[in-house]
Order: structure tokens, then C-alpha cells, then sequence
């Protein structure tokens, strides 16, 4: 090529790389070894703000930011010792208004054909927006992470494709592992779930993988570190597809619920408990507003017992309108008050169904307050087939009182024939020790039917009142010995509360005729004066000592009862053993005491 058009091509290529120098999108400088700005383009001042006469003035030392300085310098030092041949750098110059401009700078050295450095070429892009939106990005994850952590959320983010699956410390935290504890994978994380919950769960994972709306949310539980399970709220999202819209990234939170949860399955349990109760309930229930006595509500035993097709037939309307007979307006008035006063009222009465059948039922009805609203909670009771059982048992009863007063009235009527039979044979005898015996058979047959006499005028047939049956006693056993009334006198002093059943009343009323007849035999010789003292009294551990005494001569001197041949005191003693109770006497010139204690 000719001098002339090697020239001119020179000339042409220089031309061009003027173009593209001074106009290319980008910031190019040529720098000198001492960081002077030798040559600057329109991007590069349009970033910087300088003019270029203004950076052509000073280096590029004067505009960079302190901060990104020596790293800045440490790269041009090896490219000037050849260690590298070009270098990339994020860094930031300070604008001439002063605000920094982060760039990103290219730089590479100019050598001649020695290899001597000859000056730096510089390619400056602005990345600043960039770095702001990093910047944001960077804050937008520190704020959702101190949100995160703040509300102990744990963050899960799963790289759909690998399986990996990262958990932040919280999540960790929230089942009480420790970071190294689980391998960070989404099998290990599909191992955690409950085995109820496992199926679904990732049914409902794997549709939401295919679909785009927005996020997604369900509640599973999970295993904890000791076993326990955990429940938690899911949410979860899809945010990144590849082109064909297969899933790549799926981020999302982890909840801890399983306070409220618990809190929740005991208020279902609490809720379903109290329906079970109200609808399986035996007897009919009734709900009652308090004010206008309307029922408000009725259980499935309401429907059935009274026979309705539907429990709105119960609602709305009166209890007492499902009465055989209804409340007169003065009883439904006390009815009302006795609630109010004393929160409850019941009572047995008749009702009648839909379908005209007559049923018994014990109705009971309490106060309750629900949400702040008074209600009467009325509870119906079948008891038809008890008042039919009660009638005949009454009906039972009645025939047995009949049959058992005619058989106290026989057993009375043949003790009295005994009695005047005894009576009737002692007036052929002469002999007077036979006589006496025959008196004393006679006064404890006369004992004996004086009970069975008591029990068939008595309203209480198992019981007799002791008070009375001795005063009987006694004074049939004075008129007996026909004792002048002004010699020997009787003092009794009774407790009115004692019964005795038949048995007992039988034994202690022959203990009192012996006992009452021996005082009458022998404590007033020759027609003296005296008094006969009949004791019966409950102390206060409730036993019962029974005293008979007398003011007469006494017992004789070195009486011994096993001795006697007193047969009434030998039975007296008998018979005390036999009702489980002690015999006890004391007698000197004063008179004699027997007592009979009863435990």
C-alpha cells in the first residue's frame, strides 16, 4: 500500500474509534500511569456530572470514594506488574453534586512494542440503579427477617428442582431441633408430617405446584425434637418457572398454632360434649326463654317422646301446653317466683302427645344464664312405667297392711282366749304358789297380745312406741295384782322419740312385766306403801337404758341372782342377753333398781 493510503486509512480507523469513543452508551477514558484523566467521553461526565474539561484536570484518585480506593489502586499496581492483564471492579465515584454513583469499571494497560506501560483504557457503566435495587432487596429481606424472627415465623425456601430445602433458624427453633439436627432436604421435612396428615398434605402441595394463584395456606402438624406433634399454619408460593411454567422456587412460612389449635380442639370437644349430652340425652330438654316462657330449644328425645314429626312442632309454644292439665294462673305465678327465688322447680305430672297418649313424667326445671340471657333449662322425665309399678305396689301394700292388721288382730284375739282360758282355770285352784304361777303365764300372755293390739290400731305396723306400751303395760299389771291405787303408786318418765320393731318390743315388754311384777310381788310386804319407778331413756350416743325400781325392803341379803330360784329374774336376764344388752341390779333397805342398757 502506498504512504498516501496508508495514511488516509489510518486517518479513517482513528475517525472511527473517536465515534465510538465519544459516543458509546457506556463511560471510556484513557488514564494516565499516575491516574490522570488523559481522555473522557459524554457517558463518562454525564455520569460523574464533571464536564470534561473538568476531569481532564484532576485523576481519577480525586473522584473516587474513599472506601473503594485501595482496592482500586491494588488492582492498577498488578497490572502494572503484569500479574493480570485486565481487571472488573464494582466501586463508586462521588458525583460532582456528591452523592455517590456506584459503577462498574474495566480496566486494562497499554503497553508500546517494548512492553512498557504506556497508559490505562478505562470502560465505566453505571450501575447504580442496580446497586439501589439490591440495596432494596437486601433491606426488604433484613426487614422480613426481623419480621419473621419478631412474630417466630419460620421462613422454608425449596428448590423444587434439587429438592433443597433451606430453613431458617426459627423454623428450626420451632420444633425444638438445632440447626445441624436435619439434613436440608424436602424429604426430611416430608418425613416430619403426621402420618394422618402426610397424604394430603402433599396432595395439595403437588396441585399447587401446577397452579398459579397467588399463595396458599393449610394447617398439618409436625414432629418435634421429642417426639411430640406440633400443630403449624403453612403458607407457601411459587415464585419462579422456567420458561414452559415448570416450577423452580417455592418460598414460604411456617406458623406456630398449636396453642390455638389446642385451644380450638377443646372448645370442639366442649362443643360437641355438650351436644352429644343435650341430644343424646334420655329424657326431653327443653330450653326456656325465662320472660315470656316460650321454648326456645328442644333435644331429639323431645321429639320422640312427644311424638311430633319435627322439633319446630316444640318450638315457640308453652311447656304446660304439653300438660294434661295446665297451671292455673296463681300456680304458674308461684311456679315462676319459686325459680327466680330458689333456681329451681319440679314436680310430677301427666302430659299428652301429639298422638293423644297420657304419659307420667317428673319435669325439672333450673335457671341458667347463656350470653348473658336468662333460660329455663326444663328436663322431662319418663316415669310412667314406675307410677304404674309404684300403683301396684301401693296396691300390694294396701292388700298386705289389710292381711297383716287381720293377722295382728287373730294372733291378739287367740292370746287373749289363752289369756282368759289361764284366767278362767286359776279359779279352780286352790293352792295359792299355783295360783300365782298361773297369774304370772297369764300378765306375760297379756304382755304379748298388748303389742299385737298396738300393731293393728297403729298407722305404723313394723314400729311400736315404747312410751305407751309400757304405761299400758303397767298399769294393766297394777290392776292385775289389784293393789289398792292409794298404797302403791307409779311414777314413769319416758322418752317420746323411742320405737322398738316387733321383736324387740315383744322382749322388752316381757323384761318390763317381770320386772314390774317382781317390785308388785315383793317389795311391799304386809301392805305398805310404796312406788314403782318405770325408766326409758336414749343418752346421747343414741342407746337406750330402761330402769324399774322401787322403794320397797329391797332384795334379800346375799341375793345372788344364779343362784335364785326366782324364775322372772332369770328370765329377765335371758332376755337381755338375747337382745344384745346388759342386766344390771342394786338394792339394799331402800329399795331395788334394774337396769337393762341397750347398745
Amino acid at each position: 500500500m502506498e504512504p498516501k493510503q496508508t495514511e488516509e486509512a489510518l486517518k479513517e480507523s482513528e475517525a472511527r474509534f473517536r465515534n465510538a469513543f465519544d459516543y458509546a452508551a457506556i463511560g471510556m477514558a484513557v488514564v494516565g500511569l499516575d491516574g490522570q484523566w488523559l481522555e473522557v467521553n459524554r457517558s463518562l461526565c454525564e455520569i460523574v456530572g464533571y464536564s470534561e474539561q473538568e476531569l481532564l484536570n484532576t485523576n481519577f484518585q480525586a473522584i473516587t470514594h474513599p472506601d473503594d480506593l485501595v482496592k482500586d489502586v491494588n488492582l492498577i499496581q498488578q497490572l502494572l506488574t503484569g500479574e493480570i492483564r485486565y481487571f472488573h471492579l464494582e466501586k463508586r465515584y462521588i458525583h460532582k453534586l456528591g452523592y455517590s454513583v456506584w459503577i462498574f469499571l474495566s480496566g486494562c494497560l497499554i503497553r508500546d512494542t517494548e512492553s512498557k506501560p504506556l497508559y490505562f483504557i478505562s470502560q465505566i457503566k453505571d450501575i447504580t440503579e442496580r446497586k439501589l435495587g439490591e440495596e432494596k432487596l437486601r433491606s426488604s429481606e433484613e426487614r422480613l427477617h426481623l419480621a419473621l424472627e419478631a412474630s417466630g415465623d419460620g421462613l422454608w425456601d425449596w428448590n423444587v428442582v434439587t429438592g433443597e430445602l433451606y430453613l431458617s433458624p426459627q423454623w428450626v427453633k420451632m420444633l425444638d431441633y438445632e440447626v445441624t439436627d436435619l439434613p436440608y432436604h424436602v424429604s426430611t421435612w416430608e418425613s416430619l408430617i403426621h402420618p394422618d396428615d402426610r397424604p394430603w398434605v402433599m396432595n395439595k402441595l403437588n396441585s399447587h405446584l401446577q397452579d398459579d394463584s397467588f399463595y396458599y395456606k393449610f394447617e398439618y402438624r409436625l414432629k418435634t425434637k421429642s417426639g411430640e406433634w406440633k400443630w403449624i399454619a403453612n403458607y407457601g408460593k411459587v415464585v419462579m418457572r422456567d420458561r414452559n411454567g415448570m416450577p423452580l422456587r417455592m418460598i414460604g412460612i411456617h406458623r406456630d398454632i398449636n396453642d390455638r389449635k389446642q385451644a380450638e380442639l377443646a372448645l370442639i370437644y366442649s362443643r360437641d360434649l355438650k351436644e352429644a349430652i343435650f341430644n343424646e340425652s334420655t329424657d326431653a330438654i327443653f330450653l326456656v326463654d325465662a320472660e315470656t316462657l316460650l321454648n326456645v330449644d328442644c333435644n331429639r328425645r323431645a321429639v320422640e317422646l312427644f311424638e311430633v314429626d319435627s322439633r319446630d312442632e316444640l318450638l315457640n309454644i308453652e311447656g304446660q301446653s304439653l300438660q294434661k292439665f295446665r297451671f292455673t294462673d296463681a300456680e304458674l305465678t308461684n311456679i315462676v317466683a319459686e325459680i327466680r327465688t330458689q333456681g329451681f322447680w319440679k314436680r310430677e305430672m301427666e302430659y299428652v302427645t301429639k298422638k293423644g297418649k297420657v304419659f307420667w313424667g317428673n319435669f325439672t326445671t333450673k335457671q341458667i344464664e347463656v350470653a348473658g340471657k336468662k333460660f329455663n333449662l326444663g328436663r322431662v322425665t319418663d316415669i310412667t312405667n314406675r307410677k304404674q309399678a309404684d300403683d301396684k305396689l301401693r296396691a300390694s301394700l294396701k292388700e298386705k297392711e289389710v292381711l297383716l292388721r287381720e293377722i295382728h288382730h287373730r294372733v291378739k284375739n287367740n292370746l287373749q282366749v289363752i289369756y282368759s282360758l289361764l284366767n278362767l282355770q286359776s279359779k279352780y285352784i286352790k293352792e295359792e304358789k299355783i295360783l300365782e304361777i298361773f297369774r304370772e303365764c297369764k300378765n306375760r300372755v297379756r304382755a304379748m297380745a298388748m303389742i299385737h293390739e298396738q300393731l293393728y290400731i297403729s298407722k305404723n305396723m313394723s314400729q311400736i312406741k315404747l312410751d305407751d306400751y309400757i304405761k299400758n303395760l303397767a298399769q294393766e299389771l297394777f290392776r292385775s295384782y289389784k293393789l289398792p291405787g292409794s298404797l302403791i303408786s307409779l311414777y314413769t318418765e319416758l322418752d317420746e322419740n323411742v320405737f322398738l320393731d316387733t321383736d324387740l318390743a315383744v322382749s322388752y315388754g316381757l323384761i318390763v312385766n317381770e320386772l314390774i311384777s317382781n317390785c308388785l310381788k315383793y317389795a311391799f310386804p304386809q301392805v305398805r306403801k310404796g312406788e314403782v319407778r318405770v325408766k326409758a331413756k336414749l343418752d346421747s350416743e343414741n342407746k337406750l337404758t330402761l330402769i324399774v325400781g322401787d322403794n320397797g325392803v329391797g332384795l334379800p341379803q346375799h341375793f345372788n341372782l344364779e343362784e335364785s330360784k326366782h324364775l322372772g329374774l332369770r328370765i329377765v336376764k335371758l332376755l337381755a342377753q338375747q337382745i344384745g344388752g346388759e342386766f344390771r341390779y342394786d338394792s339394799n333397805n331402800q329399795g331395788t333398781e334394774f337396769k337393762i342398757l341397750l347398745n
